[in-house]
């Protein structure tokens, strides 16, 4: 006891040595991980729950082992995007859950040792690809990199895939709703005042560079909205992803007036925040996704969803002095060169990929061998297209590995949403939607792996995974006899 005693109170001292904001963090976290002793019969389910609502707070990561070999700003800025050794609340979150887990499985015996399933063939051929990417890199520390954020978002996945359960479905919903209003809020706060632009980049940090960001041709004088994400297409194309759980939770067949209007009224916040970060492609990736997940209501033979969608168009309409002016400036500022010029890289990055055709030239490497491959005249950025930047950075097995993984995902949540079950195939939906969303934006945008945007993708991928199971278990479900008869039958034994 003494012992512990004398290690707590050396810690303790050493804490105050810390920045600000990490002090303010770790003491935090002490508060939660005590409240939380409260719950601790259903202590998983805690972390869990905590952890979903944790996930806008990704960005705020602490990074390691980072600066010695970046080379130039514009380097250090992708290599953000592309992945780095860091720890954030979701990932101290997740280790505690996995932490649990192997209790469970070696000291208390009472979980079985988890399985490979199906699903998870494309997410281990990504980290195949990645592996294979390290040996020809120019720059094998970036290939090791992003090696560990791949391996870091693959464990959201298959934690998720194996122990989110039905029960967990309304507490996913209002985590959605807890990430939805505060970015909301604070993106109507910077578009507003232009402080705290760029907050993830100083992680809240008292710093000069706290209220900047990098300009956008035609829209110089314009804030964008960041919320807690790296820069305003990023938190675009997170809004986009969200969009569509308030809004399959308005549309759900049973669903009561109050709550109705309830998740209405966050979709029309999702919707004015996504507005504010004025990415022309979160706009169009958020339309065809919602256009996509009305449809299928549509085919579910819901007629009564024309009513709400009759008032969310009202509403909109009455909103629309606020926002369809800006979507016009938006529109209207926007060159013809902002689209010839990303359109110019495609043959860069198509270059190098050649090159490295099977293996790619290595995860991180781009943007440092842009000075070998760009052309004159094309902008120094990553490619705007994932399918060309994971072709060139991870090879054909990368591309094989990360689209498989993604239409795999699609496609189960297609499969279960077809099926009518609720509530499973009204989260089967929503998972999907925002699915359709965050593919469509890296058609024409590099930020597929900002750390907000892309643990939100893993979420989706291990949920798809999840879902195929929990609505093979839902009574009437094709094999669920025989799923409950193997429980009785080791019951027996």
């Amino acid at each position: 006891m003494a012992g512990a005693g004398a290690v707590l109170a050396f810690v303790a001292y050493q804490l105050w040595s810390l920045d600000t904001q990490y002090l303010v963090a770790i003491v935090a976290a002490i508060v939660l991980a005590s409240f939380s002793m409260v719950f601790l019969p259903r202590f998983p389910d805690f972390l869990l729950v905590t952890m979903f609502c944790s996930i806008p707070l990704a960005s705020f990561n602490k990074s390691f082992f980072f600066i010695p070999w970046v080379h130039g700003a514009a380097a250090k800025s992708v290599m953000r995007y592309s992945g780095i050794v860091s720890v954030a609340v979701p990932d101290i979150l997740l280790t505690a859950l996995y932490i649990i887990w192997g209790f469970k499985i070696i000291a208390l015996r009472t979980a079985p040792l988890p399985h490979l399933q199906r699903a998870d063939v494309f997410p281990l051929l990504l980290v195949l690809a990645y592996m294979c990417s390290i040996p020809g890199s120019a720059y094998p520390t970036a290939a090791v990199f992003g090696l560990y954020y791949l391996v870091q978002h693959v464990l959201y996945y298959f934690y998720l895939s194996r122990h989110v359960e039905i029960k967990h479905f309304p507490w996913i919903v209002l985590a959605v709703c807890f990430a939805i209003v505060p970015e909301a809020v604070l993106g109507v706060f910077q578009y507003l005042s232009g402080k705290l632009l760029s907050l993830a980049w100083t992680r809240g940090a008292a710093s000069g560079d706290i209220n900047q960001q990098y300009v956008v041709p035609g829209i110089e004088n314009i804030k964008r909205a960041t919320g807690t994400l790296f820069d305003s297409h990023s938190f675009g194309i997170y809004m986009a992803m969200l969009t569509g759980f308030p809004f399959v939770m308005a549309l759900r067949r049973f669903a009561r007036p109050a709550s109705r209007i309830f998740w209405g009224l966050n979709f029309v916040i999702a919707c004015m925040a996504n507005v504010l970060s004025f990415s022309r492609s979160a706009w169009a990736s958020v339309a065809i996704a919602l256009i996509l997940v009305w449809g299928v209501h549509l085919i579910w033979g819901q007629r009564q969803i024309l009513l709400p969608t009759v008032l969310f168009a009202l509403l909109l309409l009455i909103l629309s002095p606020l926002y369809v002016p800006l979507i016009y400036e938006r529109i209207s500022s926007a060159g013809p060169k902002l689209l010839t010029g990303r359109f110019e890289q495609f043959p860069v990055a198509w270059d190098m990929w050649k090159d490295h055709f099977l293996f790619g030239a290595g995860v991180g490497n781009y943007m440092d061998l842009l000075k070998y491959y760009n052309r004159p005249g094309v902008l120094v950025l990553p490619v705007h297209n994932v399918f060309l930047w994971i072709g060139a950075e991870s090879g054909l097995l990368g591309v094989v590995g990360f689209f498989g993984m993604l239409f795999g995902a699609m496609l189960r949540c297609w499969r279960v949403a077809m099926r009518q079950r609720e509530p499973v195939c009204v989260l089967a939906l929503a998972v999907l939607g925002a699915l359709l969303a965050y593919f469509l934006d890296g058609l024409t945008d590099p930020l597929f792996r900002e750390p907000t945007v892309y643990l939100m993708f893993w979420v989706c991928i291990g949920l798809s995974a999840a879902l195929v199971r929990i609505d093979a278990e839902l009574p009437g479900a094709r094999g669920s006899a025989r799923v409950s008869q193997r429980g009785n039958d080791r019951h027996a034994v």
